[in-house]
């Protein structure tokens, strides 16, 4: 075996034969166990070793033309394929055998070099967190089970539990694991590389990308508000990016229907037709994308979800796959915040009591970071509803005339700013505001 999950003599299709290469490497992962990828499966070691690594390369095999040409245009071609996986941590995307990507390269692509680039290295999202410490890339188990290894959510540690020892149930999962196992050259010219910092230092260190991949980046949130200079990097860069988002629905298996059609495993995925709440991911991509101008190469169902079940659904990580790449055609490339925007923010931020309003570290660290008004925009049209519906519940006779006032104008108080019953677009949300919107909620709404 190589240090991995497939037999170092199969040969697959590479990723330049289409579907083939993803189903093929799928298939191999998944043996005779009919069904790993569509029920509950978020503790099973083979979902865990192979999810992101798959759903890179059914984005490769999707979108293979657009990668090659980046490759050509920045003359990579004859250098190994340099993946940037922006925003990763070790539970998810160093838990994965990278080799299961590497091992369907073309012949003409002398190897994959795959730089994770770990802001928050240990942060588990929807994924089970790492207990204890395993070489998970040292595969010694057999594939004996039938049922895929499921999750149980816990409220209370906010985290996916697995049945087994120690804390969360992954000692045995993870009984040797080690940075030095994973980030190091792997042969058949795989070389990982782990940068424990943010993009803008990681890049600093990297090549140009011929492809840049965000597993969950959770934009237009507030407090991630740090995407907004990388963004406006890719987009500027025309670098193909291909985001991986979370779906929440009351079922996720083998057959899944969009607007009652059925949609199989890799198939075209129209993001928003089936009327689902913009709050699900695969939407906050799309939108915040649109309004930064981005160029849609398109959407697919991902084949390689990881699920578990939360709230009475089911939630399945990896189960939209988008590819964006550069401008729209005449588009205009986004502006970063001026000086004087920033200068206008910094009194408020400096003089703001942020121990009263309640709020945890990394969101006043996110509401200092200047952005751009694309991404202003798309943050505010992320949160309008859901602030205006927990406002009407609140009494704001703490305002201050002025407040109150502005509170309307913002439209986030009363009926200001509605029209036939319709929301219209307020003005751009400051700092300021941002202030004034979160003492009006409750802590705990930002916690």
């Amino acid at each position: 075996m190589t240090q991995g999950t497939i037999e170092s003599d199969i040969l697959l299709p590479d990723w330049e034969h289409g579907s083939a290469a993803w189903k093929a490497a799928r298939a191999a992962v998944q043996g005779k166990r009919n069904g790993l990828w569509d029920q509950a499966n978020a503790c099973d070691r083979d979902v865990l070793h192979a999810s992101a690594p798959l759903t890179v390369l059914f984005g490769l095999t999707a979108f293979w033309q657009e990668v090659r040409t980046r490759r050509e245009n920045i003359g990579s071609t004859s250098r190994p394929l340099e993946i940037h996986v922006v925003g990763a941590s070790y539970p998810f995307e160093g838990r994965s055998d990278w080799s299961l990507l590497s091992n369907s390269r073309p012949p003409m692509v002398p190897g994959v070099r795959v730089a994770l680039v770990l802001g928050s290295p240990f942060q588990s999202d929807n994924v089970p967190p790492i207990d204890g410490y395993a070489s998970i890339l040292d595969s010694k188990w057999k594939r004996h089970r039938k049922k895929p290894k499921e999750g149980t959510w816990s409220d209370e540690k906010f985290q996916i539990l697995c049945k087994g020892k120690g804390e969360y149930g992954t000692r045995e999962l993870d009984e040797k694991w080690n940075k030095a196992q994973l980030c190091r050259k792997h042969g058949n010219g795989l070389k990982i590389l782990c940068l424990e910092e943010n993009y803008q230092a990681a890049r600093e260190k990297l090549g140009r990308p011929d492809l840049v991949v965000l597993f969950s980046p959770g934009f237009p949130q507030l407090e991630r508000r740090t995407w907004d200079v990388e963004l406006r990097w890719m987009l500027n860069d025309n670098v193909p990016v291909l985001v991986s988002d979370v779906v929440s629905r009351p079922h996720w298996g083998r057959t899944v229907s969009q607007s009652g059609h059925l949609v199989p495993h890799g198939g075209q995925w129209d993001v928003g037709r089936d009327g689902t709440d913009t709050a699900d991911e695969p939407e906050m991509t799309l939108s915040t994308m649109r309004i930064y101008g981005a160029r849609s190469l398109g959407a697919f169902r991902g084949p390689s979800p990881i699920l578990h079940f939360e709230d009475g659904e089911m939630l399945a990580k990896n189960a939209v796959v988008q590819m964006f790449q550069g401008y729209k055609s005449g588009q205009q490339h986004v502006a970063p915040p001026s000086a004087e925007d920033i200068a206008a923010d910094e009194p408020f931020l400096e003089s703001a009591d942020w121990k009263a309003l309640g709020v945890w570290k990394g969101l006043k660290n996110a509401l200092h970071t200047p952005v751009s008004a694309a991404y202003d925009t798309a943050c505010q049209e992320h949160y309008a509803s859901w602030i205006r519906s927990l406002v009407k519940e609140k009494s704001i006779a703490s305002l201050t005339p002025a407040e109150r006032a502005r509170c309307e104008k913002l439209g986030v108080c009363g009926n200001a700013g509605q029209q036939d019953g319709r929301q219209q677009p307020g003005p751009r949300w400051s700092a300021k505001d941002w202030v004034l919107i979160i003492k009006l909620c409750d802590p705990e709404d930002w916690a």
